[in-house]
């Protein structure tokens, strides 16, 4: 073989060798651009879907896949499902002054006890979570104040109990008696809850004016409230 052929033939075998390695690569990164690829808080979904609820991908992250309507105005795509990954969770770092206390949900939740209790609780040995559904998305944060032994979700699930406190949406409902409280009408999910004490909207107590207004006299009684 003189030196022109040898040439002609390191270059036809360099061709195919590069070809190939661009071919393996590009699939590669094609499929992780799927994975990572944002549009805000709009992405594809690939991963899988853990026993507990939650999903991981193909780099290691967990996260929480929830539904997308940020373009259900848009006529165009009003028949497509859009999710969103939340990966990230609120007041989970203490250091953290600047963004909410924001870590990655592979770092604070334990997959082996995490439960998604209802719609707007997730709990695990370590933690209760509040989930704040919204348009595109919503958050997810750790609730520091709950006592995550004596937790308990009431049936009308916006509200929770624990040790200490009764909460609303996660918030406490100050001054709300442990023993006697009870929502007005769990089955209809209403935001009207009340003790041998008071009573209360959402997690506010209402003043004898406003349970006036609310016409929520009955739940009164006898009893005159603050």
């Amino acid at each position: 073989m003189n030196k022109a052929n040898y040439i002609i033939v390191l270059l036809v075998l360099y061709s195919c060798t590069n070809s190939q390695s661009e071919k393996l690569t590009g699939t590669k990164q094609d499929t992780k651009s799927k994975i990572n690829s944002k549009s805000d808080k709009r992405i594809e979904i690939e991963g899988r879907e853990m026993k507990c609820g939650l999903y991981i991908d193909i780099d290691g992250d967990i996260y929480f896949k929830t539904i997308d309507n940020s373009n259900n105005m848009d006529s165009i795509r009003s028949n497509e499902i859009e999710y969103a990954k939340l990966n990230y969770i609120y007041n989970a770092d203490k250091s953290d002054t600047n963004y909410g206390g924001l870590m990655k949900m592979k770092y604070v939740v334990d997959t082996s006890t995490f439960k998604i209790v209802n719609t707007f609780y997730f709990k695990d040995k370590n933690h209760v979570y509040d989930f704040t559904p919204m348009v595109d998305g919503g958050t997810i944060a750790v609730n520091s104040d709950i006592d995550v032994k004596t937790f308990k979700a009431l049936a009308c699930e916006y509200f929770a109990k624990d040790k200490r406190h009764c909460y609303y949406r996660g918030n406490i409902i100050e001054g709300a008696d442990l023993k006697s409280f009870k929502v007005l009408d769990s089955l209809r999910g209403s935001s009207i809850s009340y003790d041998k004490n008071n009573v209360y909207e959402f997690e506010n107590k209402l003043t004898a004016k406003e349970i006036k207004e609310e016409k929520l006299d009955y739940l009164v009684k006898k009893k005159k409230y603050n």
